[in-house]
């Protein structure tokens, strides 16, 4: 798609089918068109895909065959997919395809436990960028 404001955020959620879930895990990369393998960290799942940072550039051209192999909330994953897209040679965008139905049902799960902790997630990462008040602003406060 053409954005005239030149904006990849825009292109990239106008082309999402479903939201997207901030993850930390590890996971496995192998690409199977050639056989190589990487270590990576997924930073975040849908039901479609993944995104995939890796610790070593990986370049891949987009359409590759890749499998992924995670694990989250006690769950582990393996799924075929495509190299979807690439950024700065670490960070990949992987589609799922042909997934087994009883997979995607797991899979299905999973987002809807994260989806269901994400506010408090959220209600976390507010807090913890505040700066704790010093005894000064807590007397200050007393005061008024």
């Amino acid at each position: 798609m053409n954005d005239p404001r030149g904006n990849i955020a825009v292109r990239e959620a106008e082309r999402r089918e479903g939201p997207r879930y901030a993850i930390a895990e590890g996971s496995a990369l192998l690409f199977t068109g050639d056989g190589s393998a990487t270590a990576g960290r997924l930073v975040d799942l849908s039901q479609d895909g993944c995104r995939v940072q890796t610790s070593v550039p990986v370049f891949s051209r987009a359409w590759f065959p890749v499998e992924v192999f995670f694990q989250t909330m006690g769950e582990a994953f393996r799924f075929s997919g495509i190299v979807h897209w690439t950024s700065r040679g670490n960070l990949l965008g992987v589609r799922f395809v042909n997934a087994i139905p009883e997979r995607m049902v797991a899979l299905a799960k999973v987002i809807c436990r994260l989806e269901e902790a994400a506010p408090a997630r959220k209600v976390i990462e507010l807090m913890t960028e505040q700066e704790p008040p010093t005894a000064a602003d807590q007397r200050s406060e007393w005061n008024t």
